[in-house]
């Protein structure tokens, strides 16, 4: 457990310092990838850390009896199956998937998070305390997931044909990424109505009351859309199978960030305008909503993750106003995110959350 603390505790510190020697030094190019390398190199080496290590490894292995032709017989996704045969081909150990696949997802955040460069230390510290130590269970979601986060750029910039090129790569890795097709629409003014706090806040309550009531409709409109055996199966499961949580007390703090999130969004949306700050807020509002709705059902959980995990990002930019402030509640409220932030990593670490820990090397 001690190595464990050790390591995660420095790369909570390290990666934002890749942000904040980047902003500064003239070969920010190499600096992040010396960083990110040596991050990618160590977690990596990993042996048995993450509650699905093994499925990977086994899932490595069997792919290297198989040849490319089985790319279209197989369950898994595409690039994912590609990936792995492509480096089994090579007879390359394991380790090198889980390196390569952490260094594409840091690479993939940190050159998103360039996009605003006063928020990239920011960015990164809370990118950690939220989502890497998931991120070594669900490395294929993750891995979509900052391929989405890259897309952003040109959702923004209302560059549909590089964003849906980018969302096919993020279905290649995970097929939940599908749900990020209908995302692009959200930058349009019909959905305007999701930067409105006091209808965000009515659809936030109602959301934790109709997942039952959807069920059926949930089940039907997935039917058809899905072919995937493996996921066939997780569709029998919907409404009956639930993910362990490891604690109500997180949940409950993950609650509050989003309702602060909300009550901000008004003054948020004004500040960073620029940075496309209003349909950010829109694309997280769905994917806090689906969430409350889906609750922790083991399938359906899966939809919202990308949508719902730009909270670290919408904490950066309320985080890097409220500490700059003049106010004094607001400076405290900023203290207060923090310290719920890294406290909820920490104890993370400790109750090992997605087999985190203990963290251990091996061949």
């Amino acid at each position: 457990m001690i190595l464990a603390i050790y390591i995660y505790l420095s790369i909570l510190f390290f990666l934002p310092l890749c942000g904040t020697l980047t902003w500064a030094n003239r070969n920010k190019s190499l600096v992040a990838c010396l960083i990110i390398g040596l991050i990618s190199i160590l977690v990596g080496l990993r042996y048995n850390v993450g509650t699905d290590w093994d499925n990977y490894v086994e899932y490595y292995e069997y792919v290297g009896t198989l040849g490319i032709d089985w790319l279209f017989d197989t369950d898994m996704e595409p690039l994912y199956f590609c990936l792995n045969w492509f480096l089994n081909s090579l007879a390359l150990p394991y380790h090198f998937l889980f390196m390569l696949i952490m260094a594409l997802h840091l690479g993939l955040l940190y050159k998103s998070l360039s996009n605003y460069r006063f928020l990239l230390s920011l960015g990164l510290f809370l990118y950690v305390t939220f989502l890497f130590t998931t991120s070594l269970n669900i490395q294929r979601q993750t891995l979509s997931f900052c391929i989405f986060f890259f897309s952003l750029r040109y959702l923004l910039r209302g560059e549909s044909l590089k964003y849906y090129v980018c969302i096919l790569f993020a279905i290649g890795f995970h097929y939940s990424s599908i749900v990020l097709l209908f995302a692009y629409f959200l930058r349009f003014n019909i959905f305007r109505f999701l930067n409105n706090r006091l209808i965000v806040l009515c659809l936030y309550i109602l959301s934790f009351f109709v997942f039952n009531y959807l069920l059926d409709f949930i089940y039907f409109f997935f039917e058809m859309f899905i072919s995937n055996d493996k996921y066939i199966r997780n569709l029998s499961a919907l409404g009956n199978a639930n993910m362990d949580v490891s604690s109500g007390l997180g949940i409950l703090l993950y609650y509050i960030i989003d309702l602060v999130l909300i009550v901000f969004s008004s003054k948020l949306s004004i500040i960073y305008k620029k940075y496309g700050y209003e349909i950010l807020f829109r694309i997280f509002v769905c994917g806090i909503l689906l969430s409350n709705i889906f609750g922790v059902d083991v399938f359906l959980s899966r939809v919202p993750f990308a949508l719902e995990n730009l909270r670290f990002l919408l904490l950066s930019f309320l985080l890097y106003y409220l500490l700059y402030s003049r106010v004094l509640f607001n400076r405290l409220l900023a203290y207060f995110l923090l310290i719920i932030s890294v406290g909820m990593y920490i104890v993370g670490i400790l109750h090992g959350n997605s087999g985190c820990s203990p963290f251990q090397f091996g061949c």
